[in-house]
């Protein structure tokens, strides 16, 4: 695969597995949660845009409320976005009103106007 060994990875749903779980940092061998949205925001913006659920996912496991509602809000702003794991736009819109109702704070400092 040309895009490399991790895009291949976030390609076929695997980085997760890569990752290891949040208690597997690096000591645990597990990669670090800043590496993984590194790298998925890298793949989202240079190879696959349809990933951005991916990325919104990984922000809000990683408690980067902010930047996973910003993520979800450009997702909801595109009207031409279909999820590739069968989420509908409701499904995405409950899982945005819950991050905003439960973290207001971190959602309008990431830019989320709610007027």
């Amino acid at each position: 695969d040309s895009l490399g060994p991790v895009c291949a990875l976030l390609k076929r749903g695997k980085l997760y597995d890569a990752a290891g779980s949040d208690n597997d940092n690096v000591h645990g061998g597990g990669m670090p949660p800043e590496t993984i949205l590194r790298i998925t925001r890298r793949y989202v913006h240079s190879f696959d845009p349809s990933a951005r659920e991916l990325l919104a996912d990984l922000c809000l496991q990683h408690e980067r409320w902010g930047e996973g509602s910003v993520t979800l809000v450009s997702i909801l702003n595109d009207a031409a976005y279909l999820s590739p794991r069968g989420t509908t736009r409701h499904e995405m819109w409950l899982r945005f009103a819950e991050v905003a109702t439960e973290h207001p704070l971190e959602v309008r400092r990431a830019g989320v106007d709610f007027n």
